[in-house]
């Protein structure tokens, strides 16, 4: 545990932390990976780190619980607890949207994918949506970070 102006922050929480702040950078070089036409591995690693990124969550929903929860943190910090339950749920919004984008792109592509139809896919709407579902990644990996910042440091 961490002490940061007399607030205990659990390790897990500051995990949490470094992965979602690395997290659209491995998706990007993922992206990088098709641009360069290495679809096999594109295919691969965006799978590779979907599940990942799910398996920290449900390890993050596990821990946040046995902490106490939301609340427990907001009950520490100096930013005012209707701000933090309002920035929560805007949060978690963008963060379920993207979500569902990415497992939708992921599923959609993937079953194509198998068939051997990488032509159907470049033709689909395949980039403008895994361009859409990155925004939404990005801003949910953000706005994480700061209900991080709230809790702990502001």
């Amino acid at each position: 545990m961490e002490t940061v102006s007399n607030n205990i922050i659990p390790l897990h929480m500051n995990v949490m932390l470094v992965f979602f702040s690395v997290l659209p950078f491995l998706v990007m070089g993922s992206i990088f990976l098709a641009k360069n036409k290495q679809y096999k591995l594109h295919f691969y690693s965006q799978g590779f780190i979907l599940v990942l990124t799910i398996l920290v969550l449900v390890f993050f929903e596990i821990m946040i619980r046995i902490d106490g929860g939301f609340f427990e943190f907001a009950k520490q910090s100096n930013m005012p607890h209707g701000f933090l339950v309002g920035y929560l749920i805007f949060h978690i919004i963008i963060a379920l949207i993207a979500a569902l984008l990415w497992i939708r792109l992921f599923i959609k592509s993937m079953s194509l994918y198998q068939k051997g139809k990488i032509a159907e896919i470049k033709a689909s709407n395949h980039m403008r949506e895994g361009k859409i579902t990155f925004i939404f990644l990005l801003l949910s990996c953000i706005t994480g970070v700061f209900v991080y910042l709230f809790l702990f440091i502001f």
